[in-house]
């Protein structure tokens, strides 16, 4: 899933189809669904529909004439001064593939106009083998309880032994 900023994804709120956050708990409004992906066979997720901000790079808050064509509309490939259109978005890994760990914490991916037109990948990231943790319980537990209940009971002999022995001879 992905968030819209790194506080929406530690609290589990993700971007839906029109454009606002929600958790997964929420009702969703009619015809609208999670901005969602899961990894192709090659390890690759890609998110549509995902909403650009226009970043002003010379601070003056204003859309420059040469961002914009002759009927005022902003080309992308004209910005100037700095400007941008881009936005930072956090990924979480909410299902991770057999055999591995879940992502521990959100990844920050920067898309901007061309990010859905050229061949670069925003974001890279090694997925951890899970850790097969040591098989406790069956025959061998039991065997050790045994054991264990073995030792306290002559233990406690011994003792009851050693107090008659000490209560005889005074």
């Amino acid at each position: 899933m992905i968030a819209t900023s790194e506080d929406n994804a530690n609290a589990g709120k993700y971007l839906a189809s029109d454009g606002n956050s929600y958790t997964t708990a929420d009702t969703l409004p009619s015809g609208v669904s999670f901005l969602t992906s899961t990894s192709d066979g090659n390890g690759h997720a890609t998110f549509d529909g995902l909403p650009l901000a226009f970043n002003d790079g010379n601070g003056n808050g204003i859309l420059d004439w040469t961002d914009s064509n002759s009927n005022g509309i902003i080309d992308p490939g004209e910005l100037s001064d700095g400007d941008t259109v881009q936005s930072d978005y956090w990924v979480v890994e909410t299902k991770a593939p057999a055999g591995y760990e879940l992502l521990k914490t959100p990844q920050k991916v920067t898309v901007n106009d061309t990010t859905s037109n050229d061949s670069t990948i925003e974001l890279t990231v090694a997925d951890q083998k899970s850790t097969d943790l040591p098989f406790t319980g069956g025959a061998g537990q039991v065997l050790l309880v045994t054991l264990a209940l073995g030792s306290i009971g002559i233990g406690t002999a011994i003792i009851v032994a050693r107090k008659k022995r000490q209560s005889k001879e005074v």
